[in-house]
């Protein structure tokens, strides 16, 4: 770091003995010994120029170095970021000093960039459930391998549980007939299937094996299914907890991807050797112990204890002192309900479509109906997205309401399906339309005070003004002046049945609602005149479209896929039909290109 000298300079620097280097030829003084080192050397003149000798004299190598300031640049992110971002600037300067031998501390305002760099704590994350600490809660898992969508839920359960900082997963068997015994089903100890209409059957068994698909669970179907499988649940509760999800997961996977009999011992047998060959006899002989016995009933009553009335169902527990229980949840797709108990939030985060790697040249819809009935809060609560998700996606939306009431009694559905659920069913259901209308902010008014609801009178009127938006041409003023009047009066009606409670049946309320959405006095009259001599025809005609689809409730939406095998667009060959407000995200990964499964089994669901 001197600067340059002469070569006389360089040879009188030589020729003079010093521990120091040369400082410069103007700040240099008279050869003196060292006060530190003892030796001759040109030391520097003092800062006040007082050169006489009772000023003690150093040279550079005795003197302390002092510490060069290097200048940092500014931190990439000032804000607190995870692990995954990369080190902001001053960490990278001060691991360079670091590695040079030479550790220099950055200045302070660069050592707070770099503090703040740093990840948080675990359990300090807003939001977090606890993580892996001492009071983390875990999930209880209650299942059958019996049930084809404990099977799906199987697949998600775990993953799930850890992203919302859950300690872990609880596997707890139970009896599925001694369940809807104890509940006092209406299929009594049978499959949910045998009092479904076969509308409903093939619509569950599609969804079904979307949801499969979905989550990656090799779903082949069973052709003996149903096979009492009370045994290998007892089996299941014979083994060390540690090592239930593993069983779990091979009797699942022999019961719905290989078509196997649990119901047999010799079968069985089998399975529980390809499991563990050295446990599979002490396990077959443990099931028959009463401790085990009494611990599969314990678990099933449990169930029925916490509300319970079928599988798969899922309950937050934090078994602390002071730690209150999450409520029950039933379904293989309620776990972002799950995930929200875990973390403690009073709104849950909606579940959100897959990020898809889709073939360049596959062909995206260009259009998505929606078949609605003002009467059903499920088509309230779809009709809250339905509009932005056909924005979001850029497709034509195609609103078709239709008499629900007529659907159910042409496929051969009890006009109020939840009246004949049961009692603990229709509380939760009940129950879940509220969390749903929370997590897409939305008021409901459950129990309705006029429900079941009438809405003849309202459904004329959508199904008038929708002719009018499906007569106009597609990007047209006239269209988009009538899809408005369309969406005012949708939105108006559904907040006056399902946000306020009022009987939409009644004229009056049906005009107060146009009114109140912007068609004035006169011409919310005009509207629901026209809707009674005209409004009938074009509502019969989406019924009975609805039915020949093969929708079985409300909301159901028709997606058209890619053209297979030289099919038309818009053919039963060539849509999906997607049922319940529920599946928004299915709907729009459909939207976006995906396509579902085209060789579906044949094996009974």
């Amino acid at each position: 770091w001197s600067p340059r000298r002469s070569p006389a300079g360089r040879r009188r620097e030589r020729a003079v003995p010093r521990c120091g280097r040369w400082w410069s030829s103007a700040a240099a003084g008279t050869p003196r010994r060292c006060s530190r080192c003892s030796r001759r050397c040109r030391a520097r003149a003092s800062r006040r120029g007082n050169t006489s000798s009772r000023t003690p004299t150093r040279c550079r190598r005795a003197r302390p170095r002092r510490p060069r300031r290097r200048r940092h640049r500014r931190a990439t992110s000032r804000r607190r970021c995870g692990a995954r971002r990369r080190a902001s600037t001053c960490c990278r300067a001060r691991a360079r000093s670091a590695s040079r031998g030479r550790r220099r501390s950055p200045p302070r305002r660069a050592r707070a960039r770099a503090r703040a760099c740093q990840p948080l704590p675990r359990r300090a994350m807003a939001g977090d459930g606890g993580g892996t600490g001492a009071r983390a809660p875990h999930v209880e898992f209650f299942f059958d391998v019996a049930c084809p969508f404990a099977f799906v839920a199987s697949y998600k359960v775990e993953a799930a549980a850890r992203a919302a900082g859950a300690a872990g997963v609880e596997w707890s068997p139970v009896a599925l007939g001694g369940v809807y015994r104890d509940v006092k089903a209406p299929q009594g100890t049978r499959s949910a299937s045998v009092v479904m209409c076969a509308a409903k059957c093939a619509m569950v068994g599609n969804d079904l094996r979307v949801m499969a698909a979905r989550a990656g669970a090799p779903l082949c179907g069973n052709t003996r299914h149903p096979v009492r499988t009370l045994r290998a649940l007892r089996c299941i509760c014979a083994a060390p907890p540690k090592d239930r999800a593993r069983l779990s997961r091979v009797l699942f996977e022999a019961y719905w991807r290989d078509g196997r009999d649990l119901g047999d011992e010799a079968e069985l047998i089998r399975v529980l050797t390809a499991f563990d060959a050295s446990r599979a006899a002490g396990l077959l002989a443990a099931s028959e112990k009463e401790d085990v016995k009494a611990a599969l009933r314990e678990h099933s009553e449990r169930l029925v204890e916490l509300g319970g009335f079928g599988v798969p169902a899922y309950v937050v527990r934090r078994p602390w002192p002071g730690g209150v229980d999450g409520k029950l949840w039933w379904g293989q797709d309620v776990l972002h309900f799950v995930a929200a108990d875990c973390r403690e939030l009073d709104t849950p985060e909606l579940p959100q479509p897959r990020q898809l790697r889709l073939e360049p040249t596959a062909r995206k819809p260009r259009t998505l109906v929606l078949y609605e009935d003002v009467a059903s809060p499920f088509s309230y609560l779809a009709s809250t997205a339905a509009e932005a998700l056909a924005e979001r996606c850029r497709v034509r939306l195609l609103r078709r309401p239709v008499l629900v009431g007529a659907l159910f009694r042409e496929i051969g559905t009890p006009m109020v399906p939840i009246a004949h659920a049961g009692e603990a069913k229709a509380a939760y259901l009940r129950r879940e339309m509220e969390a749903w209308a929370a997590a897409r902010g939305v008021p409901i008014c459950v129990p309705h005070p006029h429900f079941p609801l009438r809405t003849t009178l309202a459904q004329r009127v959508l199904a008038g003004l929708a002719h009018v938006v499906e007569a106009a041409d597609e990007g047209t003023a006239a269209e988009q002046r009538a899809r408005a009047r369309l969406s005012a009066a949708s939105r108006a009606l559904y907040t006056a049945a399902w946000a306020r409670g009022e009987d939409v049946g009644q004229p009056g309320v049906v005009v107060a609602a146009l009114e109140a959405a912007g068609f004035g006095a006169l011409g919310a009259r005009e509207v629901v005149d026209k809707a009674k001599v005209n409004g009938g025809d074009a509502l019969r005609s989406n019924t009975a479209e609805a039915i020949a689809a093969g929708a079985c409730g409300v909301p159901t939406f028709v997606v058209d896929l890619v053209e297979r095998g030289g099919q038309a667009a818009n053919t039963p060959a060539s849509c999906a039909l997607v049922w319940g407000q529920d599946r928004m995200h299915v709907v729009e990964e459909l939207l976006r290109g995906w396509a579902p499964p085209s060789r579906l089994p044949s094996a009974r669901l």
